[in-house]
């Protein structure tokens, strides 16, 4: 009877202990399930902001922007992706803006220069417009005081060349 008794409150004590010992097995599993979703969802979350944040730059903002330059009006004012944090996913949400922002410099750069170019092609044709102005009056007085008929067809050849290039 006494074997008896302490194997049953051996049995009942060790069977309570891993009822015990499973309770707080099965814890420690939630809590680290509930521990791997929250770290998961801390990753997630502005991993689709960066990803989401990138591509409207790459196929919206930054297209836009280019036309806007190009169309001679001020670029819009570059707004971040909105990750906050300061580990790998934020610094590379600010490599990004820094990507978007260096882009719309060069666009800005690109537009100012096509313009001097322009401005350039304009000084210089108005340069030639006013040789060639001048071009042609001197040859109108030549062709006033020439008396030679063949030298005269040589004048309005010139004249009509002149004429031409104006």
């Amino acid at each position: 009877d006494n074997i008896q008794a302490r194997v049953s409150a051996s049995a009942s004590s060790t069977k309570s202990r891993a009822l015990t010992d499973a309770a707080i097995i099965l814890l420690a599993l939630v809590a680290s399930l509930l521990l791997a979703l929250f770290v998961a969802r801390a990753l997630i979350v502005p991993l689709r902001k960066v990803r989401a944040g990138a591509l409207d730059v790459a196929n919206v903002r930054l297209p836009g922007t280019v036309a806007r330059i190009r169309n001679g009006q001020e670029p819009d004012e570059i707004t971040p992706i909105p990750v906050d944090s300061h580990e790998e996913l934020g610094q590379l949400a600010r490599a990004v803006d820094d990507m978007h922002k260096q882009a719309v410099m060069l666009a800005t750069g690109e537009a100012q220069l096509r313009s001097q170019v322009g401005a350039m092609f304009v000084t210089l044709s108005r340069r030639n417009t006013t040789l060639v102005n001048q071009q042609l009056a001197l040859i109108e007085s030549l062709e006033q005081d020439e008396e030679d008929p063949q030298r005269l067809e040589q004048l309005f050849s010139l004249d009509h060349l002149a004429t031409r290039m104006r």
